[in-house]
């Protein structure tokens, strides 16, 4: 609102939802359709608040609050020009997104995101920015959902199909596809020539890039690399390069990249090295990993290149499609090169200083142990998304690293006295020296909680 302010610009504010609580509230939803049908445009921040997204968790899905999205249901329902401001470090699903004239990602913005934000929306910048990852239509189509949240040892059964790797791949729909950012200009690529330098160390791409409209801007150019044939599983292409070239309205501009060796090679795991491969590849460039505006046609032939690379063609065949979010637990295991770790805790092995909370047996003094920790978080914090926050951290940190984090508030003693109460070792004992230390934790459990919240 300052920022509205200092601009000059009339301005109708509406709060539509609650920023601790998920579910929506019917009059601040109804004061936001008041506000909007009198309103030119409508501008919505929404994202994930700190329940949702904070250090030490994962996310339980990629939703974003419900009170959320029913704001811009709501919105969308009483005005067509509405354009969401989204907050969040990682990528969402967007139900909406079809209603909705624009969507700018703010990402997580600092103390100087509002002036940005300001900026953009206003039209005083041009805005230039890509995003470094793809956004999914929904956590169903990410390939690590059928691993993802194992509780011990997750499996990173991917490999390298992550991200775009995965999804350009194996032809995935997706919301965004990596690499993709709009400006108020547009840009056309041309006349792309390829060339290996004498030595064969690198390949020289170049191309011309000229802004074609009417405003000053910056475009992401993009260099992919896909090999018409290789010697292991790789995915259809990858990014090998990049450059940000900033041209004002008309200009054409030649943008030469440089790939060395590397942009050609795989880590051979069985020579523990990085091994360039020659061959026939296809160059591509483009504004995004799915906006491909050039395309050549390369060979290399790199000094002391190595055929000899591992073939997992009979162990682990899916690894050659792409299609890597049903991985069997024996492919895997052959691509891993080793027996892969238990997916359970052994609940008969003695708990220690590493344990978590959460670890602990299921006999009632522990479940009387977590609620009191619970229930004292909770009455420390006056908000509850801070709480859940930090409870949630409490329970799954190793008990040993609260030591360090609680300025002192948990001493060596009392850590040592919970891995005595959480692994079922008795009561009385342990639960003496926890007491001993209780009114020295009360006193500075806010100063706790803010430490790991």
């Amino acid at each position: 609102m300052q920022i509205a302010e200092k601009e000059n610009l009339h301005i109708t504010y509406a709060p539509g939802y609650d920023r601790v609580k998920n579910s929506p509230d019917d009059a601040l939803l109804k004061q936001a359709q008041t506000a909007a049908a009198a309103a030119d445009v409508v501008l919505l921040f929404i994202g994930l608040p700190e329940a949702y997204e904070a250090e030490a968790q994962d996310r339980k899905s990629m939703a974003l609050p419900p009170a959320h999205n029913a704001l811009v249901d709501a919105v969308c329902s009483v005005h067509e020009n509405v354009v969401v401001v989204l907050s969040g470090g990682a990528p969402v699903e967007m139900p909406w997104l079809g209603r909705v004239k624009g969507l700018l990602n703010a990402s997580l913005a600092g103390q100087a995101g509002a002036g940005a934000i300001a900026d953009i929306v206003t039209g005083r910048v041009n805005p230039s920015g890509k995003l470094a990852e793809t956004y999914p239509l929904s956590a169903a189509d990410v390939p690590c959902a059928e691993t993802f949240g194992a509780p011990v040892a997750p499996l990173y059964k991917e490999s390298v199909f992550v991200g775009y790797r995965y999804y350009d791949t194996v032809g995935t729909a997706v919301c965004f596809p990596f690499g993709f950012g709009l400006s108020y200009t547009t840009f056309a690529y041309s006349d792309l020539q390829l060339c290996f330098l004498p030595d064969d160390t690198a390949a020289e791409v170049s191309f011309t890039l000229e802004n074609t409209g009417s405003r000053a801007g910056a475009e992401v150019a993009q260099v992919y690399l896909h090999a018409k044939s290789s010697a292991v599983f790789r995915p259809v292409h990858a990014l090998c390069g990049f450059e940000k070239v900033f041209l004002q309205p008309g200009e054409k501009r030649r943008v030469t990249l440089r790939l060395d060796r590397r942009a050609f090679s795989y880590y051979n795991v069985e020579e523990k090295k990085w091994c360039a491969e020659s061959g026939d590849w296809t160059v591509e460039v483009g504004a995004s990993s799915r906006d491909i505006r050039l395309t050549g046609a390369i060979t290399a032939a790199f000094a002391g290149s190595r055929p000899n690379a591992p073939d997992y063609r009979k162990t682990a065949p899916l690894y050659y499609t792409g299609r890597v979010s049903h991985v069997p637990d024996e492919q895997f295991a052959a691509v891993y090169g080793r027996a892969l770790p238990p997916q359970t805790r052994d609940k008969s092995a003695p708990l220690d200083l590493n344990s978590t909370i959460s670890d602990g047996r299921d006999v009632p003094a522990v479940r009387v142990l977590k609620k009191v920790i619970t229930l004292a978080i909770s009455a420390a914090s006056p908000n509850p998304a801070q709480a859940e926050v930090a409870v949630h951290s409490v329970m799954s940190i190793p008990i040993q690293l609260l030591i360090s984090m609680s300025q002192g508030v948990i001493s060596p003693p009392i850590a040592q006295a919970m891995v005595e109460i959480l692994d079922g070792r008795g009561v009385a004992r342990p639960l003496f020296k926890i007491l001993g230390g209780l009114a020295k934790t009360i006193r500075y459990l806010p100063k706790l909680l803010n430490t790991v919240s």
